[in-house]
């Protein structure tokens, strides 16, 4: 044997158990005259068992894997002339590598393979080291006995001259760029014995983990940098003409309210529309079976869940009514407008008060824009019941052609201050069937659902009488008549989705659909005033901001949009503590961060803590659409909801956290995963947008589809 520098190089993490008797096995080869142990980041004591065995400890200050902390061995060393590649965990078996190195030395190889005995079902069932024999196979041509032993002797100029693959790759990709630079490769059968991984769930995590970084070894040196621009075009090309086609298709089909059901059949135009209002009804009370009728006239006709948002933070029939006239959001103020009789029609008394209320707000169309289009088609309008409703079919000078607002009869609420008294419903309902012979469009709205002495038999009453106005009215309509069943405000005092139904003329059973919203069954209070103007055939001012209705025919689940309200609920409900929270949480790591660095302490277990703190951030918004996708998400609460984010949060740090190569690849991964995550959303229906933390919000929201404004900033945020 010649007299060459021979260096055994151990690489280690967490090996305390072991590293001492490997070491001392390795001290006692005759040819080894250096070993050198290279701590890959253990948590434990395994530079102290290493050092009191005799051997040179080089400590990495983070985990780098096998691959990085060999190269790391091998900069340390650079005068070696021989290196001994040996598991930290082969214990006193280690003498048996001796084989290995005597090969080299003598000159018979380059660089020397142990074959290890079999596992005898002790380790996987060989998947991963078929991948890594077939890839070398097809690289090279050389069929290893052994393509993963990680018991190696190599000459150190080859090993010097090598680009060593990161992690598990380190013995695929050693194999490989050594035969195919020219080095003889030899394997020998050596009576090595290391910690076999098992058949159990750590063994499974910790193969599939090593077949991870073997195929990222092979990917480059399997193809050619052509090959590999190629496929990665290619697969960005389909990505986006999935995406392109997905993106197309997401938005449910539909067709015109006034369309045919069957192309057989001749369509069916409304000659006249009846909006019964039915303020603060809920879609609780509506399956509970309080409003049979309402319920009735929704299993025949068209549902869907209606944003009955205005300008105001809280709810008000009057700029409910008021909104609708519109077709826009308007302001209003709680004050009716005003209404009384004249004549045979109803004046409001200061229509002016609502364009001054919304002035200087960007309003695009203000109240009584739908009473002049109207008007202007040569269509008459009546409203009866309630003054507030006189804002939906005034024109801009107040003025409605039918009905009456001054009967105190009319109005269900009033009616039922005295206990146990009946309303007169038939007093509403005869006004009603005579506005409908007098009129085009009428409005009828009997109260609001909220008596004075808000108790819930009072609210019962209240529900039942109006429910029966409504089936009363519906039956009583002419034919050609199209009935919109329109709560115009939340049962509370809060932002809800209410249930909205259409039947009639023009409707077969199903959902209702608006192109404003694009989502199936979620439309706008904005969208009635466009749907009244397109049943009668005028032509729909271009300032309304919404969209005639349009139905998308099957069975309505009232399940599914009593659902969406409630997540909705409780998206508002957490959304200000949560994010206030976030905010927070953001402020104090930045705040410790700058100490940390200020005092040049990175390296430190603070300094680690704020970089797991860091990614963590980066996480949260990721965190919260897993939130959403949650079935059960509403009834955690807001302790349910804080602790899960939480969880869901650090899974997804910690296992960031272990992408290694360079110190910002956990927020890459972070940010790639976002990404990914929110562009796929997007381009299959924006699902995880809708109530959502970081998306927007169905009840008070005016977005409905797409990207919100803060989805947006995390999705620009991730992309750069």
């Amino acid at each position: 044997m010649s007299s060459a520098w021979a260096v055994a190089l151990v690489a280690a993490r967490d090996r305390e158990d072991s590293v001492g008797r490997t070491v001392a096995a390795l001290m006692t080869i005759e040819e080894v005259d250096d070993v050198l142990v290279v701590d890959d980041g253990s948590a434990d004591g395994t530079a102290a068992a290493a050092l009191a065995a005799g051997a040179r400890v080089l400590r990495l200050p983070s985990n780098r894997g096998k691959g990085g902390a060999v190269a790391a061995g091998v900069e340390a060393t650079p005068e070696a002339d021989v290196y001994l590649l040996v598991d930290a965990d082969v214990g006193t078996s280690a003498t048996a590598a001796r084989p290995l190195l005597g090969a080299v030395l003598d000159d018979e190889a380059d660089m020397t393979v142990g074959v290890l005995p079999a596992a005898a079902g002790r380790g996987g069932f060989g998947l991963v080291r078929d991948l890594a024999g077939a890839g070398i196979a097809r690289a090279t041509g050389f069929r290893p006995q052994a393509p993963l032993s990680g018991q190696r002797a190599v000459r150190g100029t080859l090993l010097r001259s090598l680009d060593l693959a990161p992690r598990f790759g380190l013995e695929t990709a050693l194999t490989i760029d050594a035969v195919r630079g020219g080095a003889r490769v030899v394997e020998l059968p050596v009576a090595l014995e290391h910690r076999h991984t098992g058949r159990g769930p750590r063994g499974f995590a910790h193969r599939a983990g090593q077949g991870r970084d073997i195929v990222r070894a092979l990917w480059p040196r399997l193809t050619t940098a052509r090959a590999r621009t190629a496929l990665v075009v290619a697969a960005l090309v389909l990505a986006l003409v999935g995406l392109a086609w997905s993106g197309g298709r997401w938005e449910p089909s539909s067709v015109r309210l006034s369309r045919p059901a069957q192309p057989a059949q001749p369509a069916q135009r409304a000659s006249r529309v009846l909006v019964v209002g039915f303020p603060g009804l809920s879609f609780a009370e509506l399956r509970r079976g309080a409003v049979p009728n309402v319920a009735r006239l929704a299993s025949s006709g068209a549902v869907a869940a209606m944003n009955v948002r205005t300008l105001s933070r809280h709810p008000s029939a009057t700029e409910g009514w008021a909104t609708l006239g519109a077709g826009s959001r308007v302001r209003a103020g709680r004050a009716a407008p005003g209404a009384t009789d004249r004549g045979a029609g109803v004046v409001v008394g200061d229509p002016a008060a609502l364009g001054e209320a919304n002035a200087g707000r960007h309003v695009a169309s203000l109240p009584g824009a739908l009473g002049d289009a109207l008007h202007a088609a040569g269509l008459r309008t009546a409203v009866v019941g309630a003054p507030s409703a006189a804002a939906a079919v005034m024109d801009a000078r107040g003025a409605i052609d039918a009905g009456t607002v001054d009967a105190p009869d009319l109005v269900v609420a009033d009616a039922l201050a005295p206990s146990g008294r009946r309303p007169n419903v038939d007093a509403v309902v005869d006004r009603a069937r005579r506005a409908l012979a007098a009129a085009d469009v009428v409005v009828v709205d009997s109260g609001d659902l909220i008596p004075g002495a808000a108790a819930r038999a009072g609210r019962d009453r209240t529900l039942a009488a109006t429910d029966e106005v409504v089936g009363r009215l519906a039956a009583a309509a002419p034919a050609g008549t199209l009935v919109l069943v329109a709560p115009v405000t939340p049962p509370g005092g809060e932002w809800q989705l209410v249930p909205v139904v259409a039947a009639g003329a023009g409707v077969v059973p199903g959902y209702l659909h608006s192109p404003s919203t694009k989502r199936l069954g979620l439309v706008a209070l904005t969208d009635l005033a466009p749907t009244v103007l397109d049943a009668v055939g005028a032509p729909v001012p271009a300032a309304m901001i919404g969209q005639p209705l349009r139905y998308h025919r099957g069975h309505a689940d009232l399940g599914r949009l009593d659902g969406l309200d409630r997540t909705s609920a409780y998206r508002e409900r957490i959304y200000f503590p949560v994010a206030g929270g976030y905010i927070a949480a953001q402020a104090l790591v930045y705040v410790a961060a700058l100490v940390v660095l200020a005092r040049r302490r990175e390296d430190t277990p603070w300094g680690h803590a704020l970089r797991a703190g860091g990614v963590a951030i980066a996480a949260f918004p990721l965190a919260t659409f897993v939130l959403r996708a949650l079935p059960g998400a509403p009834g955690l609460g807001l302790a349910g909801a804080a602790a899960t984010l939480v969880a869901v949060d650090a899974v997804a740090a910690a296992l960031a956290l272990r992408a290694r190569g360079h110190e910002l690849a956990p927020l890459g991964w972070v940010a790639g995963v976002t990404t990914c995550l929110l562009v796929v959303d997007v381009a299959t229906g924006a699902r995880l947008q809708l109530a959502s933390i970081m998306g927007y919000a169905p009840q008070s929201a005016s977005r409905f589809f797409g990207l919100g404004n803060t989805a947006f900033a995390v999705l620009a945020a991730t992309a750069l």
